[in-house]
């Protein structure tokens, strides 16, 4: 019983502490806002295999954008579904690709995951703090994309949404000149894409060496359409969201809910719902926060850190164990790694019951994923010794 404990207590305190990153983000999710629901889960076709059906929706999708400016969301939300950082999907991407090579829509989604899988290969760090190593491998990931997103262009010249990722690839490494030109030609083709306009706008912002000058200017030229597009308003929002994240940066919580309070007010994007949840939190506000951050969850399901944020938010608020799990399982499927393993792992094994088998195989799996990890190979030889010991009793039992 005792050993039992003492696992028990170190396992709890795991479970309960997750740093929380730096307001500086690229992960995907974040600037490229909706606001509808998916209309489809295009990933579970993906698994199915079932590529014509695929090529068909996605291609409807492009259809009705094509026809009706206003739609433009139903696609941005379905391609959500492949803002992945799950490895599991890339074989399946790549049969989608070579099994119907004349089709824009396999080399579009490949694109959106690359660019996803590099975002979070590089983390949301300061660039101070992040490795050689991670920023060479979200290039390979951002070559990948790009070589994508130009054959999903060569295919459908008419598509709008390759440049808004090629606009935020851009922005890593500075290149504003080639941002510029990418927001400049798509918004030829469709003056009334919201989409593009938030995304160049995110990276007009001073942080990414922009200015407030020049976000301003883009506010302005879209002001010209609200009367034939009021929804149009939305992208004013932007400077509320920048202004919010400026506060958070200077630790200035409730400066940063007010300026985000307000950018909601115009129009409702994951991004500041997530920023404004990130300042409840930040705030000792968690009850506030974990409705912020699904929320933004609602509009963007694979919404990685938000996801992150809400787990640590509810653990922070001590939810039930079965809440904590929910949060991981979710996690896992979008963006595998060993901490998250790790802590399901412990949950399953300490804390949940009917769960115990299951818990082998997620400690398990965080020790091949994090190999020089000294604390999870503790802990799976803790558990495997406690399960030993369990068999022994019952079978000196009979």
């Amino acid at each position: 019983m005792r050993f039992f404990m003492i696992f028990a207590v170190l396992g709890a305190c795991c479970i309960f502490f997750m740093p929380l990153a730096h307001a500086e983000n690229i992960a995907p999710g974040n600037q490229i806002e909706n606001r509808s629901l998916p209309v489809e889960n295009l990933r579970q076709l993906l698994v199915a295999k079932d590529f014509k059906l695929l090529n068909s929706k996605i291609d409807q999708l492009q259809k009705d954008f094509e026809k009706d400016f206003r739609q433009e969301g139903k696609l941005t939300s379905a391609l959500y579904d492949f803002e992945l950082n799950n490895p599991k999907f890339k074989p399946l991407l790549d049969e989608w690709a070579a099994k119907t090579p004349n089709d824009f829509a396999p080399f579009l989604c490949r694109g959106v995951y690359s660019f996803t899988r590099g975002a979070n290969a590089r983390g949301a760090r300061y660039t101070s703090e992040t490795s050689a190593t991670a920023f060479e491998s979200m290039e390979q990931f951002n070559q990948s994309a790009i070589m994508d997103f130009r054959e999903a262009l060569e295919l459908r010249p008419t598509l709008i949404h390759p440049y808004a990722y090629l606009i935020r690839i851009s922005s890593v490494g500075g290149d504003r000149e080639d941002q510029k030109q990418y927001f400049n030609f798509a918004i030829k083709m469709n003056p009334y894409s919201i989409l593009l306009r938030q995304v160049y706008l995110s990276k007009l912002a001073p942080r990414w060496g922009g200015s407030l000058v020049e976000m301003q200017a883009v506010v302005e030229e879209s002001r010209e359409h609200i009367q034939k597009y009021p929804q149009l308003r939305i992208v004013e929002s932007e400077l509320d969201i920048e202004a919010g994240m400026q506060a958070i940066e200077e630790k200035d919580y409730a400066a940063a809910i007010s300026h985000l309070t307000k950018a909601i007010s115009k129009g409702e994007s994951a991004i500041a719902y997530f920023r404004r949840g990130q300042s409840y939190m930040y705030n000792k506000q968690h009850a506030l926060a974990v409705c912020d951050f699904n929320r933004a969850i609602a509009l963007n399901p694979t919404y990685i850190m938000a996801h992150e944020f809400l787990l640590s938010c509810d653990k922070q608020l001590k939810q039930a164990y079965p809440v904590i799990k929910a949060d991981l399982d979710r996690l896992l499927e979008l963006s595998p790694k060993a901490e998250y393993y790790y802590q399901r792992g412990v949950l399953r094994g300490w804390y949940l019951e009917g769960e115990t088998e299951y818990a082998a195989s997620d400690l398990e799996e965080a020790t091949k994923l994090a190999p020089a990890n000294k604390e999870y190979k503790d802990i799976l030889a803790a558990f495997l010794k406690m399960q030993g010991e369990r068999s022994d009793l019952k079978k000196s039992a009979k």
